[in-house]
């Protein structure tokens, strides 16, 4: 019983390191726009299809996250709104071809999220395409 108890507490542990080193804390989205970095969010693509949204969200929660201020030189691809059930928001600027295989997302707020083009690729067809 002792043993079972132990090992019921290791799992549980385990499971919330694991929950708290891969969540960005990206949840209950609302909508997402996106548009290219030179023209405002009214002209973009805004979607709030839940399935999309929980991929996208899968996406950046496992996105490699660092607290990190960029000042960069060159200008972003796309820029992208993510609206909250809460109505606030938050503002990433996705810079494609960053380094070799990896897109930064950079938020308004000094977080720097990095992903795949693989996954990047993905999203932005989610985003861009109204088809899928």
């Amino acid at each position: 019983m002792k043993k079972s108890i132990v090992i019921l507490l290791l799992i549980v542990v385990i499971g919330f390191i694991g929950y708290k080193m891969f969540y960005n804390g990206f949840s209950d989205i609302e909508s997402i726009a996106i548009q290219t970095y030179d023209k405002p969010f009214k002209k973009g693509v805004i979607t709030t299809d839940k399935d999309k949204i929980a991929t996208i969200t899968g996406i950046l929660n496992r996105a490699k996250h660092e607290s990190v201020c960029y000042e960069l030189a060159n200008e972003p691809s796309y820029e992208m709104e993510i609206i909250y059930k809460d109505k606030t928001n938050d503002i990433l600027w996705i810079h494609q071809g960053f380094d070799k295989n990896k897109t930064l997302l950079y938020g308004n707020n000094c977080n720097a999220y990095f992903i795949t083009e693989k996954r990047t690729k993905k999203m932005l067809n989610l985003l861009l395409n109204e088809n899928n």
